[in-house]
């Protein structure tokens, strides 16, 4: 009987390290800055910044670590019903730093990850040299009305009255605060092409032709997980979130904050890019020509340079 209850034991020890067993990796010279990139989501993975940017930003001097967050990509055995707080992910984020042995990393922070990042370097100012954030909201619901208003006009260029119609209707009869708005908004973008540029660029294309051939990564790029998003909203009600505060709290604790957008990203209007420069200062943000919402993929070179400007102000 005690020979089964320790083999017990055992299973039941190894199923919970099996759920909480975070994914990532490291490239470059340890010796060289820290740079940590969080990915976007909630839900998503770090596989886009991975295969077309990772690489390339070690090359130019940097110890570059990406991981997916909990529930997410290859790190998806968390438990689906887990904790999925701001705290949780914080203290995910700080053991990354025990891993790979360093002491202060600028992060960057793509989209929702430009959120966590922000509340990570809230929770741990020291541990933060700066925040870059790329194509990150300001506010949530800003962004969704920006999509629900360019989907509108989108449809109705087309002719498509019944898209145009279900779109009134999220507009007019749904909670836009809900999870189920938001799904529907980020489903509606997509569909519209407002992640995309308006043509493929160089490098963009470049990105799809060096991954294609190999059907793991495609599938992770192809990859979004739903269970993350749910618990983030269970927790944090992230559709309602506000970062005007949060970005002001950060400069005044001295972590640097700078942001990368780019200009055909359908995610943003002018009023929210105008309200960004006012929050971060115009000098430190950039807007990127002839890129979209993944801003590395479509303009590699650009996204670089631009970042080591950032990293010697």
């Amino acid at each position: 009987m005690k020979k089964y209850l320790c083999l017990l034991l055992t299973l039941l020890s190894l199923t919970a390290s099996a759920q909480t067993t975070l994914f990532s990796t490291a490239y470059g010279n340890h010796a060289n800055p820290a740079v940590i990139f969080m990915h976007g989501g909630p839900g998503y993975n770090a596989g886009n910044f991975e295969y077309s940017t990772a690489e390339e930003l070690a090359g130019k001097g940097y110890y570059v670590i990406v991981y997916d967050q909990r529930g997410c990509g290859r790190s998806k055995n968390f438990a689906p019903n887990g904790d999925y707080s701001f705290k949780a992910q914080i203290k995910d984020a700080e053991s990354l730093y025990k891993k790979y042995g360093i002491k202060k990393a600028t992060i960057i922070g793509h989209s929702w990850g430009g959120t966590l990042a922000t509340k990570f370097a809230l929770a741990k100012p020291k541990l933060v040299e700066r925040v870059v954030l790329v194509g990150s909201p300001l506010s949530y619901q800003m962004t969704f009305d920006n999509i629900i208003t360019r989907c509108q006009k989108i449809y109705s260029d087309r002719g498509d009255s019944a898209s145009f119609s279900y779109v009134n209707i999220m507009e007019t009869q749904m909670d836009s605060t809900t999870l189920e708005y938001s799904s529907s908004c980020f489903m509606q973008a997509m569909w519209c092409g407002l992640y995309a540029t308006k043509s493929p660029t160089i490098t963009y294309t470049k990105f799809w032709n060096s991954v294609n051939n190999n059907v793991e990564k495609v599938a992770l790029l192809r990859q979004s997980e739903y269970a993350p998003v749910k618990g983030v909203y269970a927790t944090e009600k992230y559709t309602t979130l506000s970062m005007s505060k949060d970005w002001a709290t950060l400069k005044k604790k001295g972590v640097k904050l700078f942001g990368m957008y780019g200009d055909e990203d359908g995610l943003f209007d002018t009023k929210q890019l105008d309200l960004i420069k006012n929050t971060l200062g115009a000098e430190n943000i950039v807007v990127v020509k002839g890129a979209s919402h993944n801003v590395f993929v479509d303009k590699l070179d650009d996204f670089i340079n631009q970042f080591i400007i950032f990293k010697n102000k």
